[in-house]
């Protein structure tokens, strides 16, 4: 007997197992990174999120870089201010 005709018992009792994802939950970030993406839009630069990363003007941040860039820029605006 050939394998190509051997059938294989159906139990339709048992559902199949499948893999099923969790959805994934949403990191809140800290209210000075908020701070940071509203200071730098209202200042033209164009911020997104990218997954983990930022999007800004073109270029992939990390929180870090992008906290780096938000204090510079309120440097530069405080100098501004002061001359």
């Amino acid at each position: 007997m050939s394998r190509a005709s051997q059938q294989l018992p159906l139990d339709l009792g048992v559902p199949p197992r499948t893999a099923r994802r969790r959805p994934v939950q949403v990191q809140p970030e800290e209210p000075g990174v908020y701070r940071a993406v509203e200071a730098l839009r209202a200042a033209g630069l164009r911020v997104y999120r990218n997954g983990a990363l930022h999007l800004v003007d073109g270029k992939l941040l990390t929180t870090a870089e992008l906290m780096r860039l938000f204090h510079a820029h309120q440097r530069r605006e405080q100098g501004k201010a002061d001359r």
